[in-house]
C-alpha cells in the first residue's frame, strides 16, 4: 500500500501550526496512516509482525500566511514491511507533502488473482 497526501508538507496554514510539536502526536502516520492501515488490514488480515522507519523530511515548516518558519518535530514519512497472520507479506508507505499522483493505492496479490485499488484524484473514492 502507498499513501501520499499534500498535508504535512513544507508549508502549513497557521491554524494548524501546532501540528509541528511532537507531543501532539499528530502526523501523517497517526492520522491518515491509521485510517488507511485499518482499511488495508480489514482487506488482507491482521499483521503478525511489522518493522518500520519514520522520517522527518521537512525539518522547517513555513507558515502560509506570514512566511515565518518553525522547526518541525513530527515525522512526515513512514515505511513498514512485515508479515500477515496467514503468512502473506505486506509493504506500506506513507508520505506527507506530496502534490502528485493518487492519494492511495492498494495492490493485493493472491494465489489466484491480483486487485489494485487506486483513488481517483480529487474524488476521495477508490476504484478497483
Amino acid at each position: 500500500m502507498t499513501y501520499s497526501k499534500a498535508v504535512f508538507g513544507p508549508t502549513r496554514p497557521e491554524k494548524i501550526a501546532w501540528t509541528v510539536d511532537a507531543s501532539t502526536f499528530v502526523n501523517v502516520l497517526t492520522t491518515h496512516g491509521g485510517q488507511q492501515m485499518d482499511l488495508l488490514f480489514h482487506l488482507v488480515g491482521r499483521p503478525k509482525k511489522l518493522t518500520a522507519v519514520t522520517e522527518t523530511q521537512f525539518r522547517a515548516i513555513t507558515m502560509e500566511e506570514t512566511g515565518d518558519t518553525t522547526a518541525n518535530q513530527t515525522p512526515d514519512g513512514a515505511v513498514a514491511i512485515g508479515s500477515l497472520v496467514d503468512g502473506g507479506l505486506v509493504a506500506i508507505t506513507f508520505v506527507g507533502g506530496t502534490r502528485h499522483g493518487p492519494a492511495f493505492q492498494i495492490h493485493i496479490a493472491g494465489t489466484d488473482r491480483a486487485r489494485l485499488f487506486v483513488s481517483r484524484p480529487g474524488s476521495g473514492r477508490s476504484t478497483p
